[in-house]
């Protein structure tokens, strides 16, 4: 293939470019935040597990603390109507007897439930501080995770500026260029290498390889509309003055 020197050294700048929009593509999916948010989302699911749990043990004392009350109104309840039983006089002597001993065990069960609901409301007391530290673990967190999305948000849009920026470098330097030399740059570029490099000190600018003896020979006697590609790398090598490889220009 041939293609005029001007149109090879073009392609150093279009690689240039390409280097630094696979530089920033790099860049994008390696930003801190981002192994940052993955660390602090993995302790947010940890927080709002231990926070779960931590909800169900107070639900779970609470209702136990409901339960004691409620029977506590019923014995109380009982307890005012045995009284009123007896303070009426309307009760035989028999009936007055049963009312006094079931009086007096519902004064014992009222004095069993009162330790009962003293014991659980400060289970309960207990919980519920347990509860609010899981809750304040998991809201700092999320407020940790939202600082780092802002941060990341605001790197990632640096980022896209500064692609857009390249790529409409790469846009206007693309035009009216060698479509058969941007081609042959394009494939060599899509295997994963570097699509043209600049020879100089006897080997190729992408994979540092050097040639010696006839190839080296073969180089420098190549016209300068000959496109040469690297035989280890395939990379486009395009000389110039600065690949010190005549005494002068060659013509």
């Amino acid at each position: 293939m041939k293609a005029t020197a001007a149109a090879q050294a073009k392609l150093l700048d279009l690689q240039a470019i390409d280097a630094e929009i696979t530089k920033l593509a790099h860049r994008r999916v390696s930003l801190p935040e981002l192994a940052a948010l993955a660390s602090l989302e993995a302790d947010r699911d940890a927080a709002r597990g231990t926070l779960a749990r931590d909800l169900g043990s107070f639900e779970d004392v609470k209702v136990e603390l409901d339960r004691l009350e409620a029977d506590s109104v019923v014995v109380d309840a009982r307890i005012a109507r045995d009284n009123q039983l007896i303070e009426s006089g309307s009760a035989n002597p028999q009936a007055l007897s049963g009312i006094q001993a079931e009086l007096e065990s519902l004064r014992v069960r009222r004095s069993v439930l009162d330790e009962a609901q003293l014991i659980s409301m400060e289970a309960v007391e207990a919980a519920q501080a347990v509860l609010d530290g899981s809750r304040s673990a998991e809201a700092e967190i999320s407020g940790q995770i939202q600082t780092v999305e802002a941060s990341r948000d605001e790197s990632l849009e640096v980022i896209a500026e500064e692609l857009s920026a390249q790529e409409n470098l790469r846009g206007n330097l693309t035009i009216g260029m060698d479509e058969p030399l941007l081609a042959l740059y394009e494939r060599v570029r899509s295997r994963g290498g570097v699509g043209a490099a600049l020879f100089q000190r006897g080997a190729c600018g992408a994979c540092k390889i050097a040639s010696t003896g006839n190839e080296l020979e073969a180089v420098r006697n190549a016209g300068l509309d000959e496109v040469l590609q690297c035989p280890e790398c395939s990379a486009i090598m395009v000389r110039t003055e600065e690949s010190g490889l005549w005494g002068q220009t060659q013509a």
